[in-house]
């Protein structure tokens, strides 16, 4: 496990991967948005549309020196990085 693995799921990170997945960006406050990070979920009361995102990281050993985490429905079967030769 390098450093950024156990760094990555970082609560404001989370936070604004969720707004951005609603559209939202950093227009609306994230103080006002909780994150379970277990879990993958998040609450704000005037955004109901996040209980239907997840948060996914993304993890490749291209990626192994940045944090990236995305939102998207959680209908959506998880992400997978794929590389071409």
């Amino acid at each position: 496990m390098t450093y950024l693995e156990g760094y990555l799921w970082d609560p404001p990170l989370a936070k604004e991967a969720f707004l951005k997945a609603l559209g939202t960006g950093l227009s609306y406050p994230p103080t006002e948005v909780s994150v379970d990070l277990s879990a993958g979920t998040a609450f704000a009361p005037a955004l109901p549309g996040l209980a239907r995102l997840r948060l996914h990281r993304l993890g490749h050993r291209l990626l192994d020196r940045y944090l990236a985490a995305f939102a998207c429905p959680a209908h959506l079967p998880p992400p997978r990085i794929v590389t071409f030769p």
